[in-house]
């Protein structure tokens, strides 16, 4: 408000010949502060938004963060119980007669014979696949050693 008193004796002052358009100069400064002051506040009441906003999109951020860290747990929980199960299924064929076991396995799913073989003690694993038909012996052993070779890859890019 000073100031513009002050702009406004300058230019009374300087320039007499607005002295008598000084009621005209005074409003037009007055409407100027006035439109002026309400950008002001409407750009406080939008800074004030963009604060509300962004403290939103914060804490759904977090608690995204908090859902996607759950999920990894139950992920994680379900693949340690996958192994556990496999684990008991290799154990038994194990203690199988090689033969049976041959014959068992030779009929199941092969992603899941290759894991129940690959999850055998390696001299179990070699008498059972000597009694399979040669074929199925070696599609299997070929998809243990990839299956072998990508656990190794992903155990280093997880260390």
């Amino acid at each position: 408000m000073r100031r513009m008193l002050s702009i406004l004796v300058i230019a009374v002052f300087f320039f007499p010949c607005l002295a008598s358009g000084g009621e005209d100069l005074a409003h037009y400064l007055q409407t100027k502060k006035a439109e002026l002051d309400r950008r002001e506040d409407l750009l406080n009441s939008k800074e004030e938004e963009l604060k509300r906003l962004q403290s939103l999109v914060e804490k759904k951020v977090r608690r995204y963060e908090q859902i996607l860290q759950e999920m990894e747990d139950i992920l994680k929980q379900i693949e340690k119980e996958k192994k556990r199960r496999i684990g008991k299924v290799v154990e038994a064929y194990e203690k199988m007669d090689p033969a049976e076991a041959a014959l068992r396995i030779e009929e199941m799913d092969p992603g899941m014979a290759v894991k129940i073989l690959g999850g055998m003690k390696a001299r179990k694993a070699a008498k059972i696949l000597s009694e399979m038909d040669p074929r199925k012996a070696a599609d299997y052993t070929t998809r243990i050693t990839r299956i072998m070779g990508l656990q190794g890859l992903a155990e280093k890019i997880n260390r």
